[in-house]
C-alpha cells in the first residue's frame, strides 16, 4: 500500500508531499513516513485518501485496478448509504459495478433465475392488493405523562389517568414520595 500511495501522489496525481498531506490532513513528514514504510497506514487515512482523491479502495489495498472510482459510481453508493441500504447490499452493488459486462450478464441471469421474474411480479401485485385490503389503523389513544413514585416519568392512557384521578386522595407532602 505504501508504494501505491507514493505512485498515486508522485506519478499519477503529480503533487508534492505537502500538497498531498494538506488535502488529507497530514503533515509532510507523516506522508513521507507512510511512503517509506516507517509507519503503518491507518484505516482512517485509507478511507480519507480514497474519498478525497476518488481512489478505488481495492486498488489502494490490493493493487486491483481500476485506480480511480468512477464519480457516478461513487455518487450512487453515497446516495444508497444515505438512504439506509444495508452494508452487505452496498458491497454487492459496488462489486457489481466493477464487473466486466460479460460477468454482469451472467450475474443478471442468475438473479432472474433465483428470483423468478414472473414470480416476483406476481408477489409484488399480491402485496399491493393486500395493502389495499389492510384495515385502517385506529387513532392512537390519548396518553398522559405521570411521575411514577420515584421510578421516573412514564405514560399511561387518558382513560387510566381519569380512573386514578377519580379514586385518588390528596397527598399532604408530595416531597415525601420523591
Amino acid at each position: 500500500m505504501n508504494n501505491r500511495i507514493r505512485e498515486l501522489r508522485k506519478n499519477i496525481l503529480k503533487i508534492t508531499l505537502k500538497e498531498f498531506g494538506l488535502k488529507i490532513g497530514l503533515s509532510t513528514s507523516s506522508i513521507s513516513d507512510i511512503e517509506n514504510k516507517r509507519v503503518v497506514l491507518t484505516e482512517r487515512n485509507i478511507k480519507t485518501i480514497c474519498k478525497v482523491f476518488d481512489v478505488n479502495e481495492d486498488w489502494l489495498r490490493n493493487g486491483n485496478e481500476p485506480i480511480f472510482v468512477d464519480k457516478d459510481e461513487k455518487d450512487i453508493i453515497e446516495i444508497l448509504k444515505e438512504n439506509g441500504v444495508k452494508p452487505m447490499v452496498l458491497e454487492i452493488i459496488e462489486n457489481y459495478l466493477k464487473m466486466p459486462d460479460e460477468s454482469k450478464n451472467i450475474f443478471d441471469s442468475y438473479l432472474k433465475e433465483l428470483v423468478g421474474t414472473d414470480k416476483y411480479n406476481d408477489s409484488v401485485k399480491k402485496a399491493k392488493d393486500n395493502i389495499k385490503d389492510f384495515p385502517k389503523q385506529e387513532e392512537k389513544e390519548e396518553r398522559v405523562q405521570i411521575i411514577a413514585r420515584g421510578k421516573g416519568i412514564t405514560t399511561i392512557s387518558k382513560e387510566e389517568f381519569d380512573k386514578i384521578n377519580e379514586t385518588a386522595t390528596e397527598i399532604d407532602n408530595v416531597d415525601d414520595y420523591f
